[in-house]
């Protein structure tokens, strides 16, 4: 956020209860320094102005007839503005945004490789664990779901790939070569690692 020591308070009403707040700012910002709290998930402290995609950030400006809905997080604050962070159709109109974006959210929480793979491995955990030089974790990652990795490092056509994340800004990481160079790293030790075989006798599992 721009640095606000120099910029002059200006009064508004919100939610019926005049204010001062400071100038310069978009209403979002505005109100957050004030501890007005408005539900939003775009907007970042770093940013001079939020894209707005959520949409979660809508208030009331005006009064009456007069009154519209802006997104606070790209509308400027200003002087003698009336704004409504909170109203029944405020509410209804955030709970139905909120569950368009969690409707379309499982990327969001399962990685699209991890979906896509047939395997269902784990793969942003072994490709953490390779980056940091454990291999010997990322093996155990790896195998937990997929215990012949040396042959399907070499025959998997690598669906994860093409829905990696990494496609949006140039190319996808090379998933595949990592779990490869994994498995043929294993095979080089005196002593591979096996996973730990269940006892199918056990009734109890």
């Amino acid at each position: 956020m721009k640095a606000i020591t120099k910029n002059k308070r200006i009064k508004v009403i919100v939610n019926g209860r005049e204010m001062e707040v400071y100038d310069n700012l978009t209403i979002l910002q505005a109100l957050l320094q004030e501890d007005v709290h408005i539900p939003h998930l775009c907007y970042d402290i770093r940013l001079e102005r939020s894209n707005g995609n959520c949409g979660l950030c809508v208030v009331e400006v005006g009064e009456g007839d007069a009154k519209r809905d802006v997104k606070a997080c790209q509308t400027p604050i200003q002087e003698g503005m009336v704004i409504t962070t909170n109203s029944p159709k405020l509410k209804s109109y955030r709970k139905v945004r909120l569950e368009q974006i969690l409707s379309d959210h499982n990327a969001d929480c399962v990685a699209p490789c991890v979906m896509t793979c047939p395997a269902n491995i784990d793969i942003q955990a072994y490709l953490r664990h390779a980056a940091n030089g454990n291999f010997s974790a990322a093996l155990q990652v790896i195998k937990d779901r997929n215990p012949f990795p040396v042959t399907c490092g070499r025959v998997c056509p690598h669906p994860c790939e093409a829905q990696c994340r990494r496609n949006l800004v140039d190319s996808p990481v090379a998933i595949n070569h990592v779990k490869r160079f994994i498995a043929d790293w294993d095979m080089a030790q005196e002593e591979p690692w096996l996973p730990k075989k269940k006892d199918y006798n056990d009734t109890r599992n």
